[in-house]
């Protein structure tokens, strides 16, 4: 479900704010930010076979946006900083052949915020927000359903969109309005700005919107047949609600999901598994219903322990992956109470191991985590590092 607020004002970031008709210093020190519309963006699987492959980063007192810029461009992957990150912060960073998935949290970290995907753009914001992104904007496109094939088709049709240094929101959404025909209402309640200049992927209308709008604390709801919207707040909670098979045992399918997922409501309903929760708890889900993730054992000896396994995975959940482990290997899972902290079970990993023994596997597995393990017999205790 998701629950709003009452929608008032929004408050313009220290960083972003225009006054007396003078760009604050941040802005005025970089570079004049230029489109490339003919350079090519990764999407579906070639992304998420690059996220697979390793990199390195070496940055040295680099300018936060500039670096960003470079790097993206060269990985040929879009992103979008929020307007509320310092992007002329200067940030280092050293990193040795690390596979793109495990490298971005790494850059989030270093400016001071937190990374999420809206489907093939990687998104730089404050954590509340970018917890919560993906989920708003699968809201809205699930309202779609609501309106005539021809409305719900122009807000699904993906487009590139760029625009430079110095645009303001107020000319953005303008635009949109001229290029697909709706109209936005409320606009008022958008503080003048000034952004940074931005090249995004192929994206939908409902995306285009939400990455834009979320950087003012907002989002939209439809109005009508699906050709005006009004600016909202953007909400404190969002939730997801989908019901899933209960593949032939449903109580234990939910205790193995409620560890997996502890922030989300799973619950029995007529014979299946609801679930209410993120987008990202639906994406890993769907991920354990359908691994891909087969543990090959070679030379087998008298015990699992000592058995020996050769593994691939890519761009797998944390969760699901240890799920899906347990039971073919025959591992029982404790997660342990986390004192507090609450790092993602549904982080993605990236791994490659041969011939290699449970330990050396689960050692792979957690390596670049929040979480480390303890092996005590075929009991796995996990625990936030």
């Amino acid at each position: 479900m998701e629950s709003s607020r009452k929608f008032t004002s929004f408050k313009s970031h220290r960083f972003s704010v225009f006054t007396g008709g003078v760009i604050l210093a941040w802005m005025s020190t970089l570079p004049l930010f230029a489109q490339s519309p003919n350079e090519p963006f990764l999407t579906g699987g070639q992304l998420q076979e690059k996220l697979s492959l390793p990199t390195s980063l070496h940055w040295n007192e680099r300018d936060y946006l500039s670096g960003l810029r470079d790097y993206f461009r060269q990985q040929q992957v879009g992103f979008l900083l929020d307007r509320r990150i310092n992007p002329n912060q200067t940030v280092n960073l050293n990193l040795n052949r690390q596979p793109l998935e495990l490298v971005l949290p790494k850059i989030a970290k270093a400016g001071g915020t937190s990374q999420t995907w809206l489907d093939s753009c990687a998104y730089f914001g404050p954590s509340d927000q970018a917890q919560r992104l993906a989920t708003v904007s699968a809201l809205r496109t699930n309202e779609l359903q609501e309106f005539a094939p021809e409305v719900a088709n122009k807000w699904k049709l993906q487009r590139r969109w760029s625009w430079e240094d110095l645009a303001t929101p107020e000319e953005l959404l303008s635009e949109l309005e001229g290029e697909f025909q709706i109209e936005i209402r409320a606009k008022e309640f958008l503080p003048y700005d000034h952004l940074s200049g931005a090249d995004l992927p192929p994206l939908t209308l409902v995306e285009r919107l939400s990455l834009l709008l979320v950087q003012f604390d907002a989002t939209f709801r439809f109005e009508a047949d699906g050709n005006a919207i009004t600016i909202i707040a953007f909400p404190q909670e969002a939730t997801l609600v989908h019901r899933y098979p209960s593949g032939g045992n449903l109580q234990s399918r939910i205790e193995t999901w409620k560890q997996a997922f502890p922030q989300a409501k799973i619950e029995p309903a007529s014979g299946r598994i609801q679930v209410t929760g993120s987008y990202e708890n639906h994406q890993a889900i769907r991920a354990m219903l359908n691994p891909q993730v087969t543990a090959q054992q070679s030379k087998p000896s008298s015990t699992n322990l000592q058995e020996r396994y050769t593994l691939t995975v890519e761009q797998k959940p944390l969760a699901a992956v240890l799920t899906v482990l347990g039971k073919q290997i025959g591992f029982e899972i404790d997660w342990q109470p986390e004192d507090g902290q609450n790092p993602d079970r549904n982080q993605m990993v990236s791994f490659r191991v041969q011939d290699a023994k449970l330990e050396e596997l689960l050692e792979a597995l957690f390596r670049d985590t929040s979480y480390t393990f303890e092996l005590q017999e075929m009991k796995v205790s996990v625990r936030a590092r």
